[in-house]
């Protein structure tokens, strides 16, 4: 009864059943009136109601036990992964939640569901030490703010984009979290501070990227200062682009495609 009440209103018998469940119980749970069935393999309780009681008034040391048995049996069954995560996340099974929460969001974001995805993504950074697995928590990062854009979520994809900044030590990542972050200044009209990160974007890039790619970075900038009328600053941007081709690592059809990218 009491895990039948952890799984919902409405839910799987043969999840039920792999989590510990009996025959012998549900036949009770049926003819008693509690449950109904709701289609195959699946019951219902008819007084949702009494489901919440009964749910509440489960310790918390077992209610945690019993959810962790309720996400291995719905893993087992390979049932979908936001309600695995749920069950791993009531008992506090971080670690296992973590992984079943991106794989929901990915499936989410592929389907084009961005708000759905996003909360997912947060609710996965909200149990993941910066410290563990940093490669796939930059990926995951750069997924909320991609679903943050889609939903029109401008503050959430700025901070997904600082901590990248904050996390990331290769030159293309910065460079890119700083082009982004410029992106987003631009959008809401802070134009000193996405000039900033622009300046930065084109000086990392010159220093450490291939030319066609400081060159594009070079080219954002010196476009901002003359639409700025920063008119000597913008030649001197113009400068360092005309020196990303004399370095010699980009040809004069790498550098046209860079400039109309």
């Amino acid at each position: 009864m009491e895990k039948a009440a952890l799984l919902g209103a409405e839910f799987s018998v043969p999840v039920l059943l792999s989590a510990g469940g009996t025959p012998a119980g549900l036949d009770r749970l049926f003819d008693g009136g509690m449950l109904e069935e709701a289609g195959p393999n699946r019951a219902r309780f008819r007084d949702p109601g009494r489901l919440v009681g009964v749910a509440g008034s489960i310790p918390w040391s077992r209610k945690r036990r019993w959810h962790s048995e309720l996400a291995r049996a719905c893993a087992a069954l390979r049932q979908a992964p936001s309600g695995i995560a749920h069950h791993h996340l009531a008992a506090h099974e971080f670690e296992s939640a973590r992984p079943q929460l991106i794989r929901a969001a990915e499936k989410a974001c592929m389907q084009h569901r961005f708000r759905q995805a996003l909360r997912l993504i947060r609710q996965a950074l909200d149990i993941w030490p910066a410290n563990v697995e940093p490669d796939d928590r930059l990926r995951i990062l750069r997924e909320m703010a991609r679903c943050a854009m889609n939903c029109r979520e401008n503050p959430v994809a700025r901070l997904a984009w600082e901590e990248i900044l904050e996390m990331a030590s290769d030159a293309e990542r910065l460079v890119e979290a700083h082009r982004q972050l410029a992106a987003l200044n631009l959008t809401e009209k802070s134009l000193d501070e996405a000039g900033r990160h622009l300046q930065i974007a084109a000086t990392l890039a010159g220093n450490s990227l291939v030319a066609s790619e400081a060159a594009r970075c070079w080219l954002a900038y010196a476009d901002y200062l003359a639409n700025r009328l920063l008119v000597r600053k913008a030649c001197e941007a113009e400068v360092e682009i005309v020196e990303c081709f004399h370095k010699g690592a980009v040809c004069l059809t790498a550098l046209a495609r860079a400039f109309m990218m």
